[in-house]
């Protein structure tokens, strides 16, 4: 719907499949795996002219949600830069006639001790 802006807010659970690639010295590739389950903890939806709760009795959508996840990571040394997609397998909307999946892409920046 044009003119909508969602901002939903979720908690994830992932279960994650990960290999580590050593190349050499402190180098290594780590493709990754895996599905996540999330739950909706709050969220707005805007309009031109309302703003209703993107969750709950009168909202739009559901709170559950479930996906793929896919990506790779590089490590050097104690870092690791990681990129990422999820893609939503469930339809969360609750209006019968939409379709609302919930997809985004992921950067991580870690360091390991």
């Amino acid at each position: 719907i044009e003119g909508l802006k969602a901002n939903p807010l979720y908690i994830q659970i992932p279960l994650l499949i990960n290999y580590q690639i050593h190349l050499r010295d402190r180098w290594s590739i780590d493709p990754f795996a895996g599905i996540y389950y999330a739950v909706g903890v709050c969220g707005r939806i805007k309009g031109a002219s309302e703003k209703a709760d993107y969750f709950g009795a009168e909202g739009v959508a559901d709170r559950s949600d479930f996906g793929l996840r896919l990506g790779v990571g590089v490590r050097y040394g104690h870092g690791y830069l990681g990129l990422g997609y999820e893609i939503g397998l469930l339809n969360t909307c609750r209006v019968s006639s939409l379709k609302l999946r919930n997809s985004c892409f992921t950067l991580t920046l870690g360091y390991t001790f």
